[in-house]
């Protein structure tokens, strides 16, 4: 009888080691305040909307002024009707960032080369001022403003923040 009790007492143990281990899916914090499932290193993940897949298409979030970039913060814009001040502080390599600006499918401004007061690894002012004529400006949509710097490495665009100057036909 002993044996059979030392049998089922095995057997138990290892139903709760296996209970114990679950699924192997944990909960993680997404960083938003909510919680997600964690897939286990063995398995594909899929696609869902816990984890949403970025769009070539979509839109790139616009900068608030506030939102912290690697290269940019503090962003403040004043004017209208195509003249602009955009005040901000940028941290760049010696000191040099570009900046285009587009009314949503034309380019209004090319690229053009602003300089920040020191480069990095400071954080140092900059102003920009922004001059469109009356009849480049769109009747409907918005004017934005692009910072951003070019990958010494590559030539590639880093650093890209997008900022509204004004919105039209609203």
């Amino acid at each position: 009888m002993t044996l059979r009790k030392l049998g089922f007492g095995i057997v138990f143990a290892a139903l709760m080691i296996m209970a114990a281990c679950g699924t192997g899916d944990q909960k993680v914090d997404n960083g938003n305040g909510t919680e997600g499932m964690e897939t286990p290193a063995n398995q594909a993940e899929t696609p869902g909307t816990e984890n949403p897949v970025e769009d070539s298409q979509t839109p790139p979030a616009m900068n608030d002024g506030q939102s912290e970039s690697t290269a940019f913060r503090n962003i403040s814009v004043a004017g209208k009707n195509g003249e602009y001040v955009v005040n901000g502080e940028a941290r760049v390599f010696e000191a040099v960032f570009l900046y285009t600006v587009e009314d949503g499918h034309d380019y209004v401004i090319e690229e053009t080369q602003a300089t920040a007061n020191e480069g990095a690894p400071a954080w140092s002012p900059f102003e920009l001022k922004i001059s469109i004529p009356e009849d480049q400006l769109p009747m409907n949509g918005a004017l934005t403003l692009e910072l951003y710097e070019k990958s010494a490495k590559d030539g590639s665009v880093i650093n890209e923040t997008f900022v509204k100057l004004e919105e039209f036909g609203s």
